[in-house]
C-alpha cells in the first residue's frame, strides 16, 4: 500500500509540474503607415515567460523581409533562438517585445504557440529606439 501511496504522490508531483514548450512565435505588425521596419534600420526580440522560466528570442530575422506593415511573420525552429522548445513551466504566460533601432514598429499581435495551446499578447504601443514593452498573453 505504501509502495502504491508512493508512486501516486510521485505522478501527481511529476504531472502537476509539467511545463510548456514554445513551439512558434508569430508576429502581426499593424497596418497603417508607417508601421512596419525598413528592414537593417531596427531589431525585434521577444522574451517569453511562464511561471517557472524565460527564454530569448533575440534579434529575429530568417532571412526574409520582416516586420512588414500588415503583415505575419512566423518563427520556429533555430530561427527562435533560445526559446526554440524551451520550457517556460505552465501559465500564466508574459512576453516582452524589444525593439533596438531607429525605425519604429507598431506591433498589433504575437502569438505564443506551446504543444499544449496558443495564447494571444496585444496591447502594444508604438516602440522605437531603444524601448520595450511587456504584456500577459491569453
Amino acid at each position: 500500500m505504501k509502495l502504491l501511496f508512493s508512486l501516486l504522490l510521485t505522478f501527481a508531483a511529476i504531472s502537476s509540474g509539467r511545463g510548456e514548450r514554445v513551439q512558434s512565435i508569430t508576429t502581426h505588425v499593424a497596418d497603417c503607415w508607417r508601421c512596419g521596419i525598413i528592414e537593417g534600420l531596427a531589431y525585434i526580440s521577444i522574451k517569453v515567460c511562464g511561471s517557472a522560466d524565460c527564454c530569448l528570442s533575440s534579434f529575429l530575422n530568417d532571412g526574409n523581409t520582416n516586420f512588414q506593415q500588415g503583415q505575419s511573420d512566423f518563427w520556429m525552429g533555430e530561427s527562435l533562438w533560445e526559446c526554440d522548445n524551451y520550457d517556460v513551466g505552465p501559465g500564466p504566460f508574459s512576453m516582452t517585445l524589444y525593439h533596438d533601432g531607429t525605425d519604429g514598429i507598431t506591433m498589433e499581435w504575437v502569438k505564443i504557440q506551446t504543444e499544449l495551446g496558443e495564447y494571444q499578447c496585444s496591447g502594444f504601443p508604438d516602440l522605437d529606439d531603444h524601448s520595450f514593452f511587456q504584456t500577459s498573453c491569453f
